[in-house]
């Protein structure tokens, strides 16, 4: 899917083959994976389908082999040890961007700012390898150093005379899109296409596709709360059940804890639904839905819970 302003790239990692196959045929054609083995099997489960795969995740060089043929962009040239077997095995040149490290994170891959110049030189007489553009990814919970981040990548993209800025995710897109991303990765905000609900992230307008907010009052389908539980901390899971005491439904995702925190955490939201006097909803394996009372009020809840459990 294409805006005016920006290509929208569906980060996919959490996506079954049929959730990517229902939005294949709402327009959407470029998904982006951050695993090789469950891209590898989507791949091959939707091979009927002209998509445009981008790997989005970080490449550990004894998985290039097996995928680096398969997939149409690179979004994660991080390290000359990545060039060099990509240059080894691919067969034809690669669309790829640098991944650059501007938040300064330790965690976080990509190559320095001061070692890009250098970084250029190692790569330069790769053929399989073409840079197409820069990435970045911006700090968590952090708007102005994210801010900072997406300026420094379109400055360096400038500097390097690179047409394409892969950056921002359902959070900060509108930042992205101010600093001039052309490629977007976002996730979250398609499951509200996937699951019914209208995509608040895009409008069609007469004239142009644009990116815009919704203004008007939003169906309670479209305020969920969706999340892919990884901790059972008290402080994390309070959080939560602020916003579902605040009216916003939640989906939860427990598959990634372990037996006990799963249940330390399912017993925690149905304490927070009961006293709600809400509901729970079992939407699919290990993902249930803790919901106030009058959740089904408008309509749109039981509509997409029909859907997703088809």
């Amino acid at each position: 899917m294409i805006t005016d302003q920006a290509k929208v790239i569906c980060a996919s990692k959490y996506f079954t083959s049929e959730q990517i196959r229902k939005l294949y045929h709402k327009g959407v054609h470029d998904f982006g994976e951050n695993r090789v083995q469950d891209m590898l099997i989507k791949m091959e489960e939707l091979n009927d389908l002209s998509i445009t795969w981008h790997f989005i995740g970080h490449l550990q060089t004894n998985k290039v082999k097996m995928m680096i043929n398969e997939i149409d962009i690179l979004h994660t040239l991080d390290r000359p040890s990545l060039a060099e077997v990509i240059q080894k095995y691919r067969e034809k040149p690669l669309p790829c961007f640098i991944q650059v490290n501007l938040t300064e994170e330790d965690q976080k891959s990509g190559i320095a700012r001061e070692n890009l110049n250098q970084f250029f030189n190692d790569i330069k007489n790769y053929d399989k390898i073409e840079i197409i553009g820069l990435m970045t990814i911006g700090k968590d919970d952090d708007p102005l150093k994210t801010e900072e981040a997406f300026q420094k990548l379109d400055e360096l993209a400038n500097t390097y005379h690179l047409p394409f800025r892969s950056m921002g995710m359902t959070n900060d897109y509108e930042l992205a899109l101010k600093h001039h991303a052309t490629h977007l990765r976002i996730g979250r905000k398609f499951l509200e296409f996937i699951w019914g609900g209208s995509m608040g992230l895009f409008a069609k307008s007469n004239k142009k596709k644009v990116l815009v907010k919704e203004e008007k009052v939003v169906p309670k389908a479209e305020q969920i709360v969706f999340e892919k539980l990884n901790s059972d901390e008290d402080q994390y899971l309070t959080g939560l059940a602020d916003q579902l005491i605040s009216g916003k439904p939640l989906i939860i995702n427990f598959e990634f804890l372990d037996i006990d925190q799963a249940n330390k955490a399912i017993a925690f939201f149905s304490g927070v639904t009961y006293a709600l006097a809400g509901e729970i909803v079992n939407v699919q394996e290990k993902v249930f839905m803790f919901a106030t009372k009058d959740v089904y009020d408008d309509g749109t809840m039981e509509d997409f819970l029909k859907e997703i459990v088809e």
